[in-house]
């Protein structure tokens, strides 16, 4: 690439860069061939994390339903709770001698 006869002069003859070129171009080849590997390697990551999020997102779901089934259920004891207590009230009202021991400590 210098000059023989001036060797501060910079020369380009195809004859002496096509072998710096060749070897550039295979170079970059094997470079580009380990991004494109490392590419889809994370590709196959990435589509397997997505996979598992969506099973979680699935398992949440479905956790998120049975706490909605469970919280209506609570209501209805505390509905049913309210009224046996009414009842309890109607009946000492009453004067009548029946005793529940478990619910009458929450009547007080």
């Amino acid at each position: 690439l210098v000059l023989k006869d001036n060797p501060d002069k910079w020369e380009a003859t195809y004859g002496n860069l096509l072998p710096v070129m060749v070897k550039a171009i295979q170079e970059l080849s094997i470079k580009n061939e380990k991004l494109a590997s490392a590419v889809d390697g994370l590709k196959i990551e990435n589509d397997e994390q997505l996979a598992q999020l969506i099973e979680e997102n699935k398992q949440l779901k479905s956790e998120i339903e049975n706490l909605k089934s469970l919280k209506e259920e609570l209501a209805e004891i505390h509905n049913l709770k309210a009224e046996l207590i009414a009842q309890i009230n109607l009946l000492k009202a009453d004067n009548e001698k029946t005793k529940f021991t478990s619910i009458e400590k929450e009547i007080k």
